[in-house]
């Protein structure tokens, strides 16, 4: 319920021309992202390079086989 709330709100603020999907996250300590942008909080993606293929060479695969460090890879993937 809240996520839907939440879209409808931001929905408004969109045609109302106050902040677009493309805006950049502004963290709570004031701050504001490089790459983060508002259209992946609310399309539920980290707009990390990542591709949720579980097969052999797939990154869930990879970084639950084969990386000693998972969140380190995850973290080193990069932004689409």
């Amino acid at each position: 319920m809240t996520k839907s709330w939440l879209n409808t709100l931001l929905g408004v603020r969109v045609e109302e021309g106050v902040i677009t999907m493309d805006d950049y996250v502004k963290f709570p300590n004031g701050t504001v992202s490089d790459r983060l942008k508002l259209g992946h909080l609310l399309n539920m993606t980290s707009g990390l390079d990542w591709e949720e293929y579980y097969g052999p060479g797939g990154n869930p695969t990879q970084m639950l086989t084969t990386k000693p460090h998972m969140a380190q890879y995850v973290a080193d993937r990069g932004f689409k």
